[in-house]
């Protein structure tokens, strides 16, 4: 009989389907990884834009005529501008990495007293 070269061929087939499982697992880590970064780099910009409303709101208790600022929070950036005069209306742009939420505030005195009307993400 000639079976010597058989036992090889199956310990080959045997390592190409372990080598391609192994392969598909790894792509699949890879891919989750990548997933989970851009989730928490997306949440990091959206919290970085609810610090800076957040201050422009204690600003703008402060000081009426406050009308924006470009303020660092950790190593991420977040861009307030300030329109109108009541209600007034913030825009803080959050920015982390590539990613850039917004959340937008509006604001008002009536009887002399500071009333958020909204507090919103926006697109």
């Amino acid at each position: 009989m000639h079976l010597k070269g058989q036992s090889l061929v199956t310990i080959l087939i045997v390592v190409i389907i372990a080598m391609t499982l192994a392969a598909g697992a790894i792509m699949l880590t890879v891919t989750n990884t990548i997933a989970s970064s851009a989730y928490s780099l997306g949440n990091e910009a959206y919290y970085v834009a609810e610090s800076g409303a957040e201050n422009a709101v204690i600003r703008l208790l402060r000081d009426k005529s406050y009308s924006g600022e470009t303020l660092a929070v950790g190593e991420n950036t977040a861009t307030v501008t300030v329109s109108g005069s009541d209600p007034y209306v913030i825009v803080s742009s959050g920015r982390a990495g590539n990613f850039v939420r917004k959340v937008q505030v509006t604001l008002g005195y009536p009887d002399s007293i500071m009333t958020i009307t909204s507090w919103k993400e926006i697109p």
